[in-house]
């Protein structure tokens, strides 16, 4: 049942990006990467890949004297202990687990403040296809054959509702800066956390938007942008099922830490119209006992036309 709901999801994504492309509807995709590889580790969260697309204007969304745009995407998340090469389940380590899902969202901007409002919905555990997609690409770059998936959490269905709330701070100068600052939170049986964070910028013709791995209303900028990016994000996590383990089902589990903190910092240039966005995240522990904190790195390409 899992594997055919996962099929019409997939077989939406690509009737929806197709439908727009043919509407010549303007917009922009974003190709996001993220992989501990870059942070010089291989563990814990491990890989994230996300295909997104933001329509500029659909008029069946319509609130007077406000910018709203509409987007679909498709991501996958895996996650692993810290040694992939142990076969047998690491009872004080984190569960092997894999995220297959797809997004609906709608942002609401006035100004320099947005309202942002998304729906994910998939299935975490085998179905997902995270331990085949990490063998794969082990098997690309010659790295380690992960082993210990057969412990990984069983499937489930999983159904996340987000909310955020940004509100941005510019000057215009021979240095640009802005300050982003934004809170909200998650409700599902996938995650629910409540977050707080911040973003400073700093550089030349910075991009008119809400920052790092955006998914909300971008500028339109056709000249040359330049910036450097600091941030810090706080969580309340009530219930993270990538440590918690299935909710309706006995499954392998860990103690989580209720508070986490990440904190970013990276690059960003824009020209015409495609962006490059690197950042480099530290995260702290996410559960007991766990040895050290994370660290990994995202690389983001978005094309706007």
């Amino acid at each position: 049942m899992i594997k055919k709901i996962l099929f019409w999801i997939i077989l939406s994504l690509i009737f929806i990006l197709a439908m727009g492309s043919m509407a010549s509807m303007a917009g922009e995709f974003s190709l996001s990467a993220e992989n501990d590889v870059m942070g010089h580790t291989d563990r814990h969260y491990t890989h994230g890949t996300r295909l997104f697309y933001l329509f500029d204007d659909l008029s069946i969304f319509s609130f007077e004297g406000r910018e709203n745009r509409v987007g679909i995407g498709l991501s996958q998340y895996m996650y692993t202990p810290s040694d992939i090469k142990i076969a047998e389940l690491m009872e004080d380590d984190r569960p092997y687990g894999g995220w297959l899902y797809l997004s609906f969202l709608l942002s609401s901007r006035d100004g320099n403040s947005l309202d942002l409002a998304a729906i994910d919905i998939g299935v975490v555990g085998p179905s997902s296809g995270a331990k085949e997609a990490q063998k794969l690409i082990h098997s690309w770059v010659d790295s380690a054959d992960p082993k210990g998936w057969d412990n990984q959490i069983e499937d489930e269905l999983g159904l996340n509702l987000i909310y955020q709330k940004k509100h941005k701070w510019s000057k215009k100068g021979l240095v640009d800066f802005d300050f982003i600052t934004y809170g909200g939170g998650s409700l599902g049986n996938v995650f629910t956390y409540c977050d707080v964070g911040g973003m400073l910028r700093i550089g030349h013709n910075i991009p008119d938007d809400f920052g790092y791995i955006k998914m909300e209303p971008s500028s339109r900028v056709t000249g040359v942008s330049a910036y450097l990016f600091l941030s810090a994000e706080g969580r309340y996590v009530l219930r993270n099922i990538f440590l918690d383990g299935n909710t309706f089902k006995d499954s392998h589990s860990v103690d989580k830490e209720d508070v986490v903190g990440d904190a970013v910092a990276g690059l960003g240039f824009e020209f015409g119209k495609f962006e490059l966005i690197y950042g480099y995240n530290h995260r702290t522990k996410e559960f007991k006992g766990q040895d050290e904190h994370n660290r990994y790195g995202t690389l983001i390409l978005n094309w706007k036309y």
